[in-house]
């Protein structure tokens, strides 16, 4: 299982979202620490990041998150949109 580290930037981003929203977001952050390789890499000068979607309500989200392999199983995620 890998690390989550979560900006402050996301953690203010999500204190704003519906709470169904949140519980899917929570649920997708454990998926993500026990694989993180299972996201699509970005193309172009963001090449390093990997990304999740998820739809609910009608409504597309993203979370992006970076994968430090030499850091001790280390995920950051900068960003939720």
């Amino acid at each position: 299982m890998y690390e989550l580290i979560i900006s402050n930037n996301v953690k203010k981003e999500i204190k704003k979202l519906d709470k169904s929203v949140i519980k899917k977001a929570i649920e997708i952050f454990d998926e993500i620490s026990e694989n993180p390789f299972s996201g699509i890499q970005l193309k172009g000068d963001l090449y390093h990041l990997l990304k999740t979607e998820f739809r609910l309500q009608g409504v597309s989200y993203r979370i992006v998150y970076e994968v430090f392999r030499e850091a001790a199983s280390t995920l950051e995620m900068p960003f939720l949109g």
